[in-house]
């Protein structure tokens, strides 16, 4: 039986595609949610000059890419 709290959870898998051109523009909860380095050295080239950009708002730090 496991009895680990929510806060202990790892590994969760998010994708993001699509097809065409657009912008996306991702934010997440940096406190809550750690995002995968080798998809951001992956993308990087498709990632805009001067992300990820990290912003508190309302005492909660926000990564955005």
């Amino acid at each position: 039986m496991d009895n680990s709290a929510h806060l202990d959870y790892d590994a969760y898998n998010y994708v993001i595609s699509g097809s065409g051109e657009d912008t996306l523009r991702f934010s997440w909860n940096a406190d809550k949610l750690e995002v995968n380095q080798f998809f951001l050295d992956e993308f990087d080239d498709d990632i805009e000059t001067g992300y990820p950009k990290t912003e508190s708002r309302n005492g909660v730090t926000w990564k955005t890419i």
